[in-house]
C-alpha cells in the first residue's frame, strides 16, 4: 500500500511539473486542448492507419471497432497487471 501511495505521488508530481506551464496562463484552454479529439465529432481521425478506416461511409462502425479495441487493450493490460501482482 505504502510503494502504491509513493508511486502515485510521483507521477502526481511529474504530471504537474510537465503541465503546470501550460495550466497556469489558461486553464479553460488546457482543459479544452485535452479533451477536443474526445470530443471531437471527428474522432478518430489522424494518419496511417485509422485514416484508411475514416475515409469510409462506415465510420460508426469503424468508430465502434475502434473503441472495442481500445477497450480490450485496456481490460487486458488490467488483467496482466492483477496476474503480475499475484492477484
Amino acid at each position: 500500500m505504502r510503494e502504491g501511495l509513493r508511486t502515485t505521488a510521483a507521477s502526481v508530481l511529474v504530471f504537474a511539473a510537465i503541465n503546470m506551464p501550460f495550466v497556469l496562463p489558461d486553464p479553460v484552454a488546457w482543459v479544452a486542448g485535452v479533451l477536443t479529439p474526445q470530443a471531437s465529432p471527428t474522432f478518430p481521425s489522424g494518419r496511417g492507419p485509422v485514416g484508411l478506416f475514416t475515409s469510409t461511409r462506415h465510420v460508426g462502425v469503424v468508430v465502434a471497432v475502434f473503441t472495442a479495441l481500445m477497450v480490450l487493450t485496456v481490460v487486458s493490460g488490467w488483467l496482466l497487471a492483477l496476474r503480475g501482482r499475484g492477484g
